[in-house]
């Protein structure tokens, strides 16, 4: 389930936390791409908080899985950027 929080300042920000739980049939929620696709649609500043539990090299694992292989994929359709720490 994605959580969402909204944040006024000057500019519009959804700040999101998500569990993307092994679990569950996809990678991540359907609330969760919905919630991409809304931002998109309204060209909204998005700030996504979680834990994604994918191994992809494109968020500093040595190792890629399906997870993280899907995780990437929509980073790029979305035109996302990833900051790790």
């Amino acid at each position: 389930m994605a959580y969402g929080r909204q944040v006024t300042t000057n500019d519009e920000i959804i700040v999101v936390s998500v569990y993307m739980d092994i679990l569950l049939p996809g990678v991540w929620p359907a609330a969760f791409e919905r919630l991409l696709d809304f931002c998109e649609m309204k060209k909204k500043d998005i700030l996504i908080c979680g834990d994604m539990i994918a191994w992809s090299t494109l968020r500093g694992s040595r190792e890629m899985n399906k997870r993280g292989e899907a995780l990437e994929n929509l980073i790029c359709s979305k035109n996302l950027t990833i900051i790790t720490k």
